[in-house]
């Protein structure tokens, strides 16, 4: 399979670069700093930061051709040695389908040998925005050097995911129409479907509630489905895993889902990971995600997979059940789903709980540190409880990516005492000073970066955040 690469921005940094470069109709110029996630199968090149220089900063600026004086060139390149790959953007304000000139192929050959001086081996990430917001976009290796073509543009925001595909990426293959996908698409529209297809969607637990994720996920034809759980099945899982039967107790939950979802989908692309996150192969497989889905009931895990997915700009939706009770009676029961993506606030800031962090591969955790602060824990959750909170989680990420309906929450609450559903989010914003989410001087909003310098988050207790390969 060939390789992909992704570039992802931040809502507001693309925002940004599109205002700067649509307003003028001679040509400018932007430049990225960005990070690398991911591996050699699935490379993705996290925008951290936009550097868009003032149109006085120029040498030539006209129609055809653009240059910045030697001291701000010199300036780009020299800050470029502190990321790991750089971003090159200019306009071309009156092609409809944008396409580097012979002098754009001679200007990169010069950048790149200019970068090559501060950090060899840099890549180089061409772009080019045309008339009307069209793209095109290359990655270089080295000076001159071959132009493999970016297959997508992610833009993620704090309540949706655009794709943008540059015009000089592959075709798509095509694709049928499945039965079931006309009654979706009377939904969601075609533009809604052809979101799901292109989306790769990462399942961490499959126990009651990743269970029901899962399939849910299948049946709205996302294009890729990762399932990361490395607990297998037993017999008390029974009443909450829609894959269950008598002879699967023991086998790998992952491996099951994965062989009952492609019974019922066999078009669909889908992974088992049989380890726990954060072990290695379950952060390679995560590296290819665009979305992320947390089904797991331990605060070290969840803690540490919100630091993960924000430093890499990947969407994460967290869900979880629980209950209490009090001399005997529930005083308790319900479910949140939370979305934690760029720009908006972060796990912590949504309410995750992170006193008492320990290793997020122990088990047991959840009774040991009272998930459910107050009265006695529940030690289980219906499968009706585990099935609506999947069912909220699966919305979110539908809402999320393909817009079909106005509002995506940040925080859902479930109080099935009650037996009503709530948007909790406007009580959990951003702190500013929060080093995943803040609006701190020294922090870039919904990156996890502090740049430049300052210190990066700290995981929870042994976590450590492994370097992508």
């Amino acid at each position: 399979m060939r390789a992909r690469s992704t570039v992802v921005f931040p809502a507001e940094s693309w925002k940004r670069l599109a205002a700067h470069m649509g307003e003028a109709m001679s040509e400018r110029m932007g430049f990225g700093y960005c990070g690398v996630a991911g591996s050699a199968r699935e490379r993705r090149y996290l925008v951290r930061e936009m550097d868009l220089p003032d149109d006085s900063e120029y040498a030539n600026q006209n129609e055809v051709h653009v240059s910045l004086r030697a001291e701000y060139a010199a300036r780009r390149a020299v800050r470029a040695r502190d990321c790991r790959a750089f971003l090159d953007v200019h306009s071309h304000p009156f092609s409809l389908e944008p396409a580097p000139s012979w002098t754009d192929q001679m200007n990169a050959v010069r950048q790149h040998e200019a970068l090559r001086v501060w950090r060899r081996g840099l890549p180089l990430i061409r772009m080019i925005y045309g008339a009307g917001g069209a793209v095109w976009a290359g990655i270089q290796h080295s000076p001159g050097g071959p132009v493999k073509p970016v297959d997508d543009i992610e833009i993620a925001g704090p309540d949706k995911l655009i794709r943008v595909r540059p015009c000089n990426a592959a075709l798509l293959p095509a694709t049928l129409d499945r039965p079931f996908d006309l009654r979706t698409r009377e939904v969601m529209g075609d533009a809604g479907v052809a979101a799901l297809r292109q989306l790769r969607v990462a399942v961490i637990g499959l126990g009651g509630t990743g269970s029901v994720v899962a399939r849910l996920l299948a049946g709205a034809g996302v294009g890729e489905l990762c399932c990361i759980d490395g607990d297998v099945i037993e017999a008390h899982n029974a009443p909450r895993l829609w894959y269950y039967t008598a002879d699967s107790e023991s086998e790998p939950k992952a491996v099951v889902a994965r062989r009952e979802i492609l019974r019922a989908f066999p078009d669909l692309r889908v992974e088992a990971v049989t380890e726990h996150f954060p072990a290695s192969r379950a952060q390679r497989a995560l590296s290819a995600a665009s979305v992320v889905i947390c089904c797991v009931d331990q605060r070290p895990v969840r803690y540490a997979l919100a630091c993960w997915c924000v430093k890499r700009l990947v969407p994460l939706v967290d869900v979880g059940c629980g209950g209490r009770k009090e001399n005997g009676r529930m005083v308790a029961l319900g479910y949140q789903v939370r979305l934690q993506a760029p720009g908006g606030p972060c796990l912590v800031c949504n309410g995750l709980d992170t006193r008492d962090l320990g290793d997020p591969e122990t088990t047991g955790m959840k009774r040991r540190m009272r998930y459910i602060v107050g009265g006695e824990e529940v030690a289980g959750e219906l499968a009706v409880l585990t099935t609506r909170a999947g069912a909220d989680a699966v919305d979110v990420v539908l809402r999320y990516v393909t817009g079909y309906v106005p509002g995506v929450p940040t925080h859902v609450r479930g109080e099935m005492l009650n037996f009503r559903t709530i948007d909790a989010g406007d009580a959990y914003p951003s702190r500013a000073e929060c080093s995943l989410c803040g609006t701190g001087p020294n922090s870039i909003r919904g990156t996890g970066e502090n740049w430049p310098g300052g210190e990066a988050p700290t995981c929870a207790g042994d976590f450590h955040d492994t370097a992508d390969d």
